[in-house]
């Protein structure tokens, strides 16, 4: 996952469609290390009967204060808002370090020879 798309917003006053609380949830799982102490959210698309309490709307919170540095976060991510924008905009700076590249594999391969695994079969029982 490199971005988040949201269609409405989530969170306190938001909409709360399911997909995007799903989306949301999923999003903030994988920036947990920005947020401390929160813990893995289960990604089940609700923030319960009573949202001011739900730990979704308080990652959400936590992400605006120390991410962004809000005094006062609000704990709601509005479609293409601040908060959206910053969450997609690290999504994409954590999936960059694990975009491995394998090298290019040569045409000029070099092949062992007989004597090769001789050699080495020898060295690894000395």
């Amino acid at each position: 996952m490199s971005s988040i798309t949201i269609t409405q917003a989530v969170g306190l006053g938001g909409a709360n469609n399911g997909n995007d609380v799903k989306a949301v949830q999923t999003g903030l799982n994988k920036l947990l290390k920005l947020i401390p102490p929160t813990k893995s959210l289960i990604v089940d698309g609700r923030l319960g009967s009573m949202p001011e309490s739900a730990k979704t709307v308080a990652a959400i919170k936590l992400f605006q204060s120390k991410v962004l540095n809000m005094l006062r976060p609000d704990g709601k991510i509005d479609a293409n808002g601040r908060t959206h924008r910053k969450i997609n905009e690290k999504l994409i700076a954590v999936s960059s370090k694990f975009n491995y590249k394998l090298p290019i594999a040569s045409i000029n391969i070099q092949t062992l020879s007989e004597s090769d695994y001789l050699d080495i079969c020898q060295s690894t029982w000395l």
